[in-house]
């Protein structure tokens, strides 16, 4: 079971400040509601588009219910080597800019880290598409907690098609981005954002 949280946009700003020491953080059991203990940390690889690297991922125990939890920085989604951001350059490619496919390959990976192809992009399309509409009312609701008065519908284009609400999804993103995200030269991007908020259908 995973905690996914803002640790620092990038990898190297992880590796800074918790590459030693972990996170000091009140993680409660989700069974019994105590706080639960520090209990160690594992390695795992972590790619981005030119470079690879291990960074630890901190855990938590209870030791009554014996229920470990581990804490990933929000760039990173549960058994994925590839950081978020790479994820959603390639669906934005395709999706906005209509990149071709090994143009995409060339973007998002390299000889020096690992070689994608051009099956794994698809695929990745492919759950990022799954989940957009699940994702897109779920960001729309979250909006509209906040910002009760925003008409949500207008500040995502109307769209026909397979792509609809995948569209509707980065539209919306892009807005909520700009509203909340300050700093966006420094931000993981939205797949991240959505990664962390907690209680959607699902990690991107």
């Amino acid at each position: 079971m995973c905690i996914i949280l803002p640790l620092g946009p990038t990898v190297q700003m992880y590796l800074r400040r918790y590459g030693a020491t972990g996170p000091d953080l009140p993680v409660c059991c989700p069974d019994c509601g105590k706080r639960m203990q520090r209990h160690g940390r594992y390695w795992r690889w972590v790619f981005n588009s030119r470079q690879k690297g291990r960074i630890p991922i901190y855990r938590w125990r209870c030791r009554k219910c014996r229920i470990t939890r581990s804490v990933l920085p929000d760039f990173l989604r549960p058994y994925a080597r590839f950081v978020t951001w790479v994820r959603e350059m390639v669906v934005r490619g395709r999706l906005r800019r209509n990149l071709p496919w090994a143009e995409l390959v060339r973007l998002a990976s390299s000889e020096e880290v690992s070689w994608l192809s051009e099956k794994t992009l698809r695929r990745w399309l492919k759950q990022v598409r799954d989940l957009s509409g699940e994702w897109g009312q779920f960001l729309a609701r979250w909006i509209l907690e906040f910002w009760p008065s925003v008409d949500v519908y207008s500040i995502a284009r109307r769209r026909e098609g397979l792509d609809a609400s995948l569209h509707f999804l980065l539209d919306v993103g892009g807005w909520y981005l700009c509203r909340v995200e300050r700093q966006l030269h420094d931000h993981p991007g939205l797949f991240a954002v959505l990664n962390r908020l907690g209680e959607g259908p699902s990690s991107l």
